[in-house]
């Protein structure tokens, strides 16, 4: 049985030592592990794509390199003379690294194929890592290797998913989870679950993935199990948030919270106090949203991560606009991005000021609005935001309303809406289109709409 990830220990099955040495060696890479992988093209930051406490891009050094059965501790198959041969073989082109690879016994190939996607090589061509894994899998289904084809088949998924096929990569992820069901690996299946339920999310099949979460949830036991099932139960109620089901996600966060506390888990109780501050906010108990805001951004700091103390202090910047405090509002944003600033964060800066835009129409300063929502726009057009980009078209919109300058106001509400139907948000840029229309009929209310993290 493999323990449950954990924030704290991402990749629990290898001693961190050893995987610090394959990565670096492997990767060939200077900046050693998870944050030097990370930053290379290809399968990268998969960890952070998938939200929380899955296997991301380690996965496949646990899948090329288990530990050695029946050991009580994290004892693994790794040696010297496996990190030389992984060396030796990511330097050989694909044919003649699957000609000899070819000759080792079934299970040893497909584990070394999985690590050789890891490679400089395969990382910078999507052609070479696709090769390594097609030849993984037909190597397993020859052998009538379960276990190797379905490790193979969630890579594939994790490859897809850096890839940004979402469509593909829960093909892969739900025949990954079909072999292993089959195969009654149920420590398999719980991974499976774990990145079926965290792509459904983003794709936004949100109620599949409350589902998929659910099911989860019920299939924890063991020593770990109430530390998985909290993980579960912050996913639900994150996406109940989303569905607009803020009443029935606070109970679970709430549970959730008692777990991490109960556990000492710092990194989830902060997330899970921040996600009660959505929860209540979403309800619009903003006084109580703000204290849970407070008591997050106190953990994050605790933690050292800036950018979660960011995010706290961008909701809380909402929330006091929500309640008509707006010096307070203007003094949490500025706060936010001063964090966001100090975490390299050119998108959370740029919301930021959006957000601070909004505040200031709100009170009435529009030359101050104005400033704002111009820099927001330039640095989310930087970092590519086009969702947030959208966003700040819209309120540029109900700026120029409030300067009786329609026509401007016209022509971003077409950015607006161009930039939502980019990233397929169509309901969005249909509303949008909406009080577009109406610009000819009269000039609309200023409407605020808010995008609590």
């Amino acid at each position: 049985m493999y323990p449950v990830p954990s924030r704290s220990h991402p990749v629990p099955w290898l001693p961190v030592a050893e995987f610090t040495e394959l990565t670096a060696r492997v990767a060939g890479d200077n900046n050693a592990g998870m944050a030097g992988m990370s930053r290379r093209g290809g399968m990268r930051n998969l960890r952070a794509r998938l939200r929380g406490p899955g296997p991301g891009i380690a996965l496949v050094l646990m899948l090329a390199f288990p530990p050695v059965a029946g050991a009580t501790t994290n004892t693994t198959a790794l040696s010297g003379s496996d990190l030389e041969e992984l060396q030796r073989l990511s330097a050989m082109d694909f044919e003649a690294a699957g000609e000899q690879l070819r000759t080792k016994p079934p299970q040893v190939c497909v584990r070394y194929l999985l690590a050789l996607t890891q490679s400089p090589r395969a990382m910078r061509s999507q052609k070479l890592a696709r090769q390594y894994l097609d030849l993984a899998l037909d190597v397993s289904r020859r052998a009538s290797l379960q276990t190797e084809e379905g490790q193979t088949l969630l890579l594939y998924a994790l490859f897809e998913d850096s890839n940004r096929n979402l469509v593909d990569a829960l093909t892969r992820v739900n025949a990954a989870l079909a072999v292993f069901e089959k195969a009654k690996a149920e420590p398999w299946i719980k991974e499976s679950l774990w990145l079926k339920g965290g792509l459904e999310h983003r794709r936004g099949a949100l109620p599949d993935a409350v589902k998929t979460f659910d099911r989860l949830e019920k299939l924890a036991a063991g020593k770990d199990a109430a530390v998985l099932k909290a993980h579960c139960m912050e996913e639900i109620a994150t996406i109940r948030y989303k569905m607009g089901q803020s009443d029935r996600g606070e109970e679970r966060a709430k549970r959730a919270l008692a777990i991490y506390e109960e556990h000492g888990e710092d990194q989830g109780i902060a997330d899970c106090l921040k996600l009660l501050g959505n929860l209540t906010s979403g309800q619009g108990k903003h006084v109580e949203a703000i204290a849970y805001y407070r008591r997050s951004a106190e953990k994050y700091k605790e933690v050292n991560n800036i950018h979660g103390q960011a995010n706290c202090q961008y909701n809380t910047g909402i929330c006091y606009r929500q309640l008509e405090r707006y010096g307070e509002s203007v003094s949490a944003l500025q706060e936010a991005i001063a964090a966001y600033t100090q975490s390299s964060s050119v998108t959370g800066v740029g919301i930021a000021n959006m957000e601070l835009g909004r505040t200031y129409l709100g009170m009435g300063d529009l030359a101050k609005s104005e400033a704002a929502l111009v820099l927001a726009a330039n640095l989310l057009t930087k970092s590519q935001d086009l969702w947030r980009l959208g966003q700040t078209e819209e309120v540029l919109a109900e700026l120029r309303l409030a300067q009786g300058r329609k026509a401007d106001a016209a022509r971003h509400y077409r950015n607006s809406i161009e930039h939502h139907e980019a990233v397929k948000m169509t309901a969005e840029a249909k509303r949008i289109r909406g009080r577009l229309e109406k610009l000819d009929e009269a000039n609309p209310a200023p409407e605020s709409r808010p995008g609590i993290r």
